[in-house]
């Protein structure tokens, strides 16, 4: 069975678990697995081009544009999208 065909609870619990993984990925171990196979995730070789790893100062401006366009989301925001 995948995700997609799953109630709205469980998908919604994935979706979440996958954001909390990816921006844990980004800001806190500034490194991250971007192989779309997630089966090779698992496995013992690990290419080069499998992971990303990302400077400080490029996570800092990344974390800082986006406190910047959320807060003009927040303030621009008239209940729509």
């Amino acid at each position: 069975m995948q995700v997609k065909d799953m109630d709205e609870g469980v998908r919604s619990t994935v979706g979440t678990r996958l954001l909390q993984l990816t921006l844990k990925e980004l800001f806190s171990w500034r490194f991250m697995q971007t192989d779309p196979n997630w089966c090779e995730i698992l496995s013992v070789y690990r290419d080069a081009m499998r992971c990303k790893d990302f400077y400080q100062q490029h996570m800092n401006d990344a974390l800082r544009l986006q406190c910047v366009v959320y807060t003009q989301l927040l303030s621009n925001s008239h209940g729509c999208c």
